[in-house]
């Protein structure tokens, strides 16, 4: 019965116009192979199969017992000849395949298994349909491309909707919507996996992976996203772990529940936009483990490529587990630009480890950005927030300095608390909570940085100094806790050798640290702890006990405006009992101070104010110096 079939196809087929149409050959276990008919010579019935000559000697033989049925199409419908079709449906999963030769392709139910070993060309791989027992496993010599065309694949069993076991290239491209989704039976432990590379291609499709297992994407090697809106989710493990690297230039994706995690390499941004919320417990949304150390084993700090680098692209996250961070990594931090704003919300973690027969306590405080090295800010608009519930919660937090220059505009608002807890020794102890944490320096140049923090968080605090250089704008607002702490044991003082700082705080200390001023402007609003450092300062020092809180400008003989202040620190009016200003009048040697008024305790020094007394004179000074001898006032307006 067969052999008459294929002997009137094969008379049919001598009547068309062999250029127009193609054949799609459908065969048992959902296989359909291509192929055109000006290239077809003949078509012969054996006894047991079917011969399809082509051009030259090439021949392809088809057993009866496979063959289903013969159709035709318009040649120019099919994507070119480099491509493999899978449509999946509740049947299970059809094939056309133009490559057998060297693609092998076997499918069970919907379980399709494809083995590459073509040599000359990258295939590609056109996935479509919709399966709830799907997977799509394949293993190639070469790279290769999958495309994504309105694909909503699930798995029920231990493989996963999409594995790669080459170790080479799997680009994706997304048309459409798709969704896969794993089974909490999955071995593989991620919805896509892949031995090497993943690289999302620029696009305009979507892809939604959701994962019950462990993993949404995993990679062996890096991943890239350049385009494409993908939305991961998983509670049980990492969104998406790569062991190289993972780099965005452009796309849009979310990270819902579980992180990002680079074991061996770096997480760098260059556009696009990133998006993360969770509620999980110790969180590290964005974790690179690498320390990257140099041939003697010490850390290597470069402000270019840090463990995460973000040069681009915008970046929005909301934590609210506690103990949460939402970057932490081994190295150092580096921001050139882009937009980073968001928020931790839990509070700090407290867990006791039992070891060698002792218990230690260990607090993991709530963190938006964390580094073991150095955080470097070198330009972008960034907020970064934490909220009432955030005990303990630091902003920033660096163990080895943070540096914030090249225009960076930094807003850091802080609702947090101190961390109290009971130890396991059963004594009571405390974890501050800061807007900037360091255990070394913190320098700000070429920067605009607000700090407000309405509850018991500090402004800075660090072991080393904070300095303020040249185009620097730095305001502090803390409503009970020190602006600027060092603590008693550091050797770290404020010095400010050009800029502008402003720090009030309602109930506590303006500047907790010893002060130089070399240069720039330097405003305390509240309680200033050792003053007197200021004394030997080559800059005069105006200490106002009765300031009001109206706006001023100094002003000198020509006219010049020295300083001007609105009144206000952070767009809330000030009124408090002590005003430190601190700018800079000439350059030169052995200057000498006069004032209108007077100090009490002490005269004027020869290179300085001697601050250990009140001033309750009146509101002009004279400026004495090499070459200098001009009358300075203060106006208040």
């Amino acid at each position: 019965m067969k052999k008459s079939l294929f002997t009137i196809c094969a008379l049919l087929l001598s009547v068309f116009a062999w250029g127009e149409y193609s054949m799609l050959i459908h065969r048992s276990e959902g296989k359909v192979s291509v192929a055109n008919c000006e290239s077809v010579d003949s078509v012969k019935c054996l006894q047991k199969s079917v011969r399809f000559h082509k051009e030259g000697d090439d021949v392809s033989d088809y057993d009866y017992r496979t063959l289903d049925s013969i159709t035709f199409v318009d040649a120019d419908e099919l994507i070119p000849r480099d491509t493999v079709f899978v449509t999946f449906s509740r049947s299970g999963a059809k094939c056309v395949n133009p490559y057998e030769s060297f693609v092998d392709i076997k499918t069970d139910g919907g379980v399709v298994n494809v083995k590459s070993t073509a040599y000359y060309k990258d295939i590609v791989y056109v996935l479509s349909g919709s399966s709830d027992n799907g997977s799509f496993v394949i293993d190639s010599e070469r790279k290769f491309k999958v495309i994504l065309d309105n694909l909503t694949l699930t798995s029920t069993g231990q493989v996963s909707p999409i594995r790669s076991f080459s170790g080479k290239t799997m680009s994706i491209e997304l048309k459409g919507k798709n969704v896969l989704t794993d089974s909490d039976k999955d071995t593989c432990n991620a919805v896509i996996r892949s031995k090497g590379q993943i690289v999302f291609e620029p696009c305009n499709g979507s892809l939604e992976v959701n994962a019950k297992q462990k993993r949404a994407i995993q990679s062996g090697d890096y991943i890239e996203v350049n385009g494409g809106t993908i939305k991961t989710t998983s509670s049980l493990g990492d969104c998406i772990r790569a062991n190289d690297y993972f780099l965005m230039k452009d796309g849009k994706l979310s990270l819902n529940g579980g992180g990002l995690n680079i074991t061996n390499g770096y997480f760098r941004m260059d556009g696009g936009s990133l998006q993360a919320t969770s509620e999980i417990d110790k969180i590290k949304m964005i974790e690179v483990e690498t320390e990257f150390v140099d041939e003697e084993g010490d850390t290597i700090a470069n402000a270019e490529h840090g463990a995460f680098y973000l040069n681009g692209g915008e970046i929005t996250f909301t934590l609210n587990g506690e103990g949460a961070r939402f970057v932490k990594v081994d190295g150092d931090i580096v921001v050139k630009g882009g937009a980073i704003d968001g928020s931790v919300n839990g509070a700090s973690f407290l867990e006791s480890i039992s070891t060698g027969g002792s218990v230690n306590d260990d607090v993991t405080n709530t963190t938006a950005l964390k580094a073991d090295g150095t955080i470097s800010f070198l330009g972008g608009v960034h907020n970064l927030r934490s909220g009432s519930s955030s005990d303990g919660a630091r902003l920033l937090a660096s163990d080895n300095g943070i540096v914030i220059d090249g225009g960076t505009k930094l807003t850091l608002q802080s609702e947090s608390t101190v961390f109290e807890y009971t130890a396991s020794s059963g004594k009571a102890k405390k974890k501050i909570s800061a807007a900037i944490k360091t255990d070394k320096s913190v320098v700000f140049k070429e920067c605009e940085v607000t700090i407000n923090s309405s509850s018991y968080a500090y402004g800075i605090a660090s072991d080393g100094n904070t300095e303020v250089n040249d185009g620097a704008i730095v305001t502090i607002v803390c409503e009970s806790n020190d602006g600027v702490y060092v603590c008693t044991d550091c050797a770290g003082r404020l010095v400010c050798n050009g800029g502008y700082i402003a720090s009030y705080t309602k109930a506590s200390w303006a500047f907790s640290c010893p002060v130089t001023l070399n240069g720039g402007l330097a405003v305390g609003f509240g309680k200033v702890k050792h003053a007197s450092s200021m004394k030997n300062s080559k800059y005069g020092l105006l200490l106002d006990r009765e300031y009001d809180g109206t706006p001023f400008q100094v002003t000198d003989e020509d006219g010049n405006v020295l300083v001007s202040h609105t009144g206000q620190v952070g767009g809330k009016d000030v009124t408090v009992n002590q005003l430190c200003i601190g700018f800079q009048f000439t350059q030169g040697e052995n200057f000498i101070y006069k004032l209108g008024g007077k100090l009490k305790g002490d005269a004027v020094g020869s290179t300085g104010f001697v601050l250990n007394g009140s001033y309750t004179g009146g509101d002009e000074f004279e400026v004495v110096g090499p070459g200098v001898n001009k009358t300075v006032s203060i106006v208040r307006e």
